[in-house]
C-alpha cells in the first residue's frame, strides 16, 4: 500500500464519538454503529492527535452514562438498526428520528457529566487536519473539509 493510500482516512470513529452525525461514545477499539464514513488525505501525526482527543472524550462520554445505562443501551441499539439501514433516503429519516428522540436526553446525559463538545470541536480544529469541526444542536459534530491549495 502506498503511502498517499496510508493517509487516506475513514472517519468513522470521528464522525463520534461520532456516529450518525451523533456524538456518542464507544469503548476503545469499537466500531461505531451507524457512522457515516467520509474519507480524506490527513497525515499520520494529525491522525494520532484526533484520535488522542477522541479518546479523551469518549471516556467522559462513558463516564457520563455511567447510572444511565438503560439509556446508553436504548441509543446504541437503535444506532445498530441505523447502520443496518441501506437504502439512503431511509436511513436519513431514521437518523432524524433518532435525534429527534434522543437529542434531550443525550444533552442531559453529556451536562451532567459536564461533557464540553464545543470544547471537543474547538481542539480537533485546532489539529491543522485541513478539517474543521462544529457544534449542531449542542450534541453532535459537523465536519467539514477546508479547501486545500493545490
Amino acid at each position: 500500500m502506498s503511502m498517499k493510500n496510508n493517509n487516506l482516512v475513514v472517519l468513522t470513529a470521528l464522525a463520534v464519538v461520532f456516529s450518525a452525525n451523533y456524538v456518542f461514545a464507544q469503548a476503545p477499539g469499537e466500531k461505531s454503529p451507524g457512522s457515516q464514513v467520509t474519507t480524506a488525505t490527513i497525515d499520520p501525526d494529525s491522525i494520532k492527535r484526533l484520535e488522542a482527543i477522541q479518546a479523551r472524550y469518549n471516556a467522559q462520554i462513558l463516564q457520563a452514562f455511567q447510572g444511565n445505562e438503560a439509556l446508553k443501551a436504548a441509543m446504541e441499539s437503535e444506532l445498530k438498526a441505523i447502520s443496518e439501514i441501506r437504502d439512503g433516503a431511509r436511513r436519513s429519516i431514521r437518523i432524524r428520528e433518532y435525534q429527534r428522540k434522543y437529542d434531550s436526553d443525550y444533552s442531559r446525559v453529556l451536562r451532567a457529566g459536564k461533557v464540553d463538545i464545543a470544547a471537543a470541536a474547538r481542539e480537533m480544529s485546532a489539529v491543522g487536519s485541513g478539517l474543521r469541526f462544529s457544534v449542531i444542536d449542542a450534541v453532535r459534530l459537523k465536519i467539514d473539509f477546508l479547501p486545500t491549495n493545490m
